[in-house]
């Protein structure tokens, strides 16, 4: 004891004044007194003394007290054994412990541990931030997250892991404690135990769901500008032939010893002439590179003037348009008369939605401004879109055959996006039907009246 304490003898150690020179605090002494005078004895009794030097020192006290036959105690005998290092360790673990908890809890990463029966033995704390709850996770299959499509890729995983093989980037769609499914990057690892058998496995999930959208509207964007360089080229070379068969046929049709029954075949060819003309003509449209010519309007006006062109159709097949226009709407940058074109596509394609549906058509446009940017959505009650992941790419059409060429949505995408602007669309929840919405960036400066409402011509 003598040495532990750091004296150089056993007189030196026993002229110190213990209460304040072995005991840190006189509470100390006090508390350990106590304890021996209740007790006789003290078991395991872990305390803290000080030095010569001053440092602490961790000790573990086993004593008992020897009393008179009064009763009275007359020494204290019993073993002091040095846990500094112990206790030193201990706490590195403890620190240690924390850390590791920290990082788990505080990490944007969503780790799972699961035995090698694939139930869930462990969540971090961003499982909670997520939604989830730990009763509902732990003892959880884990094949029960995946989505619908995932659950065999995620079983070929875990049982590659359980063949001591790490699995790197697999992509997931996980059910999310709402329902939906979000994409993420996992990474699977085997935890072994000494002798190196598998004995659990960790999942780490990161969440990729917003750059999988990105990536997605990068893929669909370039395979548009690859699809425009085509059709390009393929509608120059066809224009050429066109312009010499509308031309031959006009010069016959003038010919006045042409027979009738001729004549009529030259009908037929100048009218498909003619139509393929104009497919020619959507297909430059779609592919146009030059940027077309800008200046400040007013959305309203032109969706008033769209609206008008269509009424005959709209009234005389009982389509009913209703419009919810803010009149305070900020005017945008763009070339009026391809917008136009624009709303006219998306006026066309709500017009053959709805008047076939066998009950009351409806259309409803708005526009309203969001932020920095200018909406204007189209919501009809027909019968919603059969293949919302395709309606964008070119010559893709659900109308029957002669009746649409599928490069309508097509230009409007490209125009849309030469103004800087988006188009989007989706299935009505809770209802029949589809919307469109149109994004264009907004001008820092709000239009007249006379040109909101449509009197003054942008």
């Amino acid at each position: 004891m003598v040495r532990m304490l750091g004296y150089s003898s056993r007189d030196e150690l026993l002229q110190i004044d213990i209460p304040t020179e072995l005991y840190f605090s006189p509470e100390q002494r006090q508390q350990h007194s106590e304890l021996m005078k209740d007790s006789g004895h003290l078991r395991n009794f872990e305390a803290t003394l000080r030095r010569k030097d001053g440092s602490a020192i961790h000790v573990l006290i086993n004593a008992f007290g020897l009393h008179d036959a009064l009763g009275n105690l007359l020494q204290i005998r019993g073993l002091m054994l040095d846990v500094t290092g112990l206790r030193t360790s201990q706490s590195e673990l403890h620190r240690e412990r924390d850390f590791s908890g920290k990082i788990l809890s505080n990490t944007q990463s969503l780790i799972l541990v699961a035995d090698t029966a694939g139930l869930i033995s462990y969540a971090n704390r961003r499982w909670f931030d997520a939604g989830f709850d730990q009763r509902e996770l732990l003892g959880r299959p884990l094949l029960e997250l995946a989505a619908p499509g995932f659950v065999r890729p995620l079983a070929d995983a875990l049982q590659s892991t359980l063949n001591s093989q790490q699995v790197d980037n697999l992509e997931l769609q996980i059910v999310r404690s709402n329902g939906s499914a979000g994409k993420f990057s996992a990474n699977l690892s085997p935890m072994r135990d000494e002798q190196g058998i598998v004995t659990s496995i960790v999942l780490v999930l990161t969440d990729i769901t917003d750059s999988a959208v990105l990536r997605d509207k990068l893929v669909h964007t370039e395979k548009m500008a690859a699809v425009g360089q085509l059709v390009s080229g393929v509608a120059h070379e066809v224009n050429n032939p066109l312009t010499a068969i509308l031309g031959f046929a006009d010069l016959l049709m003038e010919n006045p010893d042409l027979p009738e029954t001729a004549r009529k075949d030259m009908r037929v060819i100048l009218q498909e002439a003619q139509r393929t003309k104009q497919i020619v003509q959507n297909l430059l449209s779609f592919a146009r590179q030059m940027p077309a010519q800008r200046s400040f309007v007013q959305l309203n006006s032109i969706l008033r003037r769209t609206i008008q062109l269509r009424s005959y159709d709209f009234n005389s097949h009982g389509v009913d348009i209703v419009e919810h226009l803010d009149e305070e709407l900020p005017e945008v940058m763009g070339d009026a008369h391809q917008l136009q074109q624009v709303f006219l596509n998306i006026l066309n394609n709500a017009y053959d939605a709805v008047h076939e549906i066998g009950r009351s058509a409806r259309i409803e446009i708005m526009s309203t401004k969001s932020g920095d940017t200018v909406e204007v959505s189209f919501r009809d009650n027909g019968n919603g879109i059969s293949h919302p992941d395709k309606i964008f790419d070119p010559f893709f059409t659900t109308k029957e055959i002669g009746k649409g060429t599928g490069l309508g949505l097509s230009i409007c995408y490209g125009i849309l996006k030469e103004h800087g602007g988006e188009i989007l669309s989706h299935n009505n929840a809770g209802g029949p039907g589809a919307t469109f919405i149109v994004r264009l960036p907004a001008t820092p400066h709000t239009a007249s009246f006379g040109v909101a409402a449509g009197v003054i011509q942008p």
